[in-house]
């Protein structure tokens, strides 16, 4: 489902993108173009998404005013007032559109409450019909409470994240039911997913699938992917792992960062058939690209060993600390045996101890043996004998066998 397309240059990709990852965040459908898929024709995919859009986002420079591709799709989407646009340095804009108001946005957004990007998400959202999400928190209560579906999906999105409001999964939950209900294709994929992982409601796949069926049939990407992963665990609906890898690639087609990771996934593991590296590695780029940490980890991991790229350890370490950054534990655990041993990076002792420790705090029993034997010789840290065996209990209770013969060695149980 195409909410917004985004009309740039080349040379303002970046900008581009964290737009994408933004405007995805709060659950809308966004089409730039690297949602072309591999195959496809590239004029035909531009003018397809192009009209199916709601809104058309133009960002504005240098670069862009002087490209005729830019400037057609503003021409088409300000002929059907379709057009939000920004401009991102001194470029002048000319007839007609020096008559659209247009945002100021200087750099790329650190956040979607950056001062510079609000105006522009605002005109966003006005545009496609939920400018209820700039109101007052009161105003948006009771526009959901007198049965606004778009309100109550809005509002639970505020509840959800914690925006201008107390986070509240369980209100959210409330809240995407009632529009899910009235038929709002967000809220029912939304429903869907917290159903299904037993967020702010009590797990329940059955009814889980019941909603990500009907969101992902009316072209929902977060509800293709979360449909994809009970197709292919098998426990709410019949196993089909076909028709999951199948989901996860109509969800990264249609640009959702949680597909293409899913699809990545399942291509280098060869869920659904012989294994394809090469690929994998392409839909990884596209997710990590837009901040996915399981995409970031899982590039890194290829990157590493060179499957369907080439070795670089300089760039697995890269990813690693971005998805480590981002609070994945397997990737802090990663970027920490890199630090130990001087792969792709400077060697570290005491900022690797740092990573695995963080990742032992999560549980990760990489980061519980790694942290524990460097306490143990005091590497990167003074020796710390108790604290290390502590580390070492955790991973051996998990079945680690190094810390298990370890432990055994110093006759010490756990």
């Amino acid at each position: 489902m195409t909410d917004v397309f985004i009309s740039y240059a080349r040379e303002d990709r970046a900008i581009a993108e964290r737009i994408a990852t933004l405007l995805e965040q709060e659950g809308i459908g966004v089409w730039w173009d690297d949602r072309i898929g591999a195959g496809d024709n590239w004029d035909e995919a531009i003018r397809g998404a192009l009209a199916r859009a709601r809104c058309v986002l133009v960002l504005w420079s240098q670069a862009s005013w002087q490209s005729r591709w830019v400037q057609a799709e503003a021409h088409e989407a300000h002929g059907r007032n379709a057009l939000v646009a920004a401009t991102l340095d001194d470029v002048v804009v000319g007839v007609p559109f020096n008559v659209v108001q247009t945002a100021r946005l200087p750099a790329a957004p650190a956040h979607a409450n950056d001062p510079a990007y609000r105006p522009l998400r605002d005109g966003i959202l006005a545009k496609l019909g939920i400018e209820g999400s700039a109101d007052t928190l009161g105003e948006l209560s009771r526009r959901a409470e007198g049965g606004d579906a778009d309100a109550q999906f809005l509002l639970g999105r505020r509840l959800y994240w914690g925006d201008g409001v107390a986070k509240d999964s369980v209100e959210a939950v409330r809240w995407w039911r009632r529009a899910a209900e009235q038929g709002n294709t967000k809220a029912k994929a939304n429903l869907g997913a917290m159903l299904r992982e037993g967020k702010g409601v009590a797990r329940d796949g059955v009814e889980a699938a019941k909603w990500l069926e009907a969101a992902a049939a009316e072209g929902d990407g977060v509800a293709q992917a979360h449909l994809g992963i009970l197709c292919v665990e098998g426990d709410a609906i019949t196993k089909d792992v076909q028709r999951g890898v199948a989901l996860f690639r109509q969800s990264a087609e249609a640009g959702n960062s949680f597909g293409q990771a899913l699809l990545g996934q399942a291509l280098a593991s060869g869920w659904a058939g012989d294994r394809d590296y090469r690929e994998a590695a392409v839909w990884f780029r596209r997710a990590a690209g837009k901040g996915s940490a399981t995409a970031q980890y899982c590039l890194g991991q290829l990157l590493l060993e060179g499957l369907g790229v080439d070795k670089d350890e300089w760039e697995a370490a890269k990813y690693f600390r971005s998805a480590a950054e981002r609070g994945a534990a397997e990737a802090q655990a990663e970027l920490g045996l890199s630090l130990k041993l001087g792969r792709g990076v400077a060697r570290d002792d005491a900022e690797a101890l740092s990573w695995f420790r963080k990742a032992a705090a999560q549980g990760d029993v990489g980061g519980q043996v790694c942290a524990g034997m460097m306490l143990l010789h005091g590497e990167g840290c003074p020796k710390n004998e108790d604290e290390g065996i502590e580390f070492l209990k955790a991973a051996a209770r998990q079945g680690e066998k190094r810390s298990i013969a370890e432990l055994e060695k110093r006759k010490i149980a756990y």
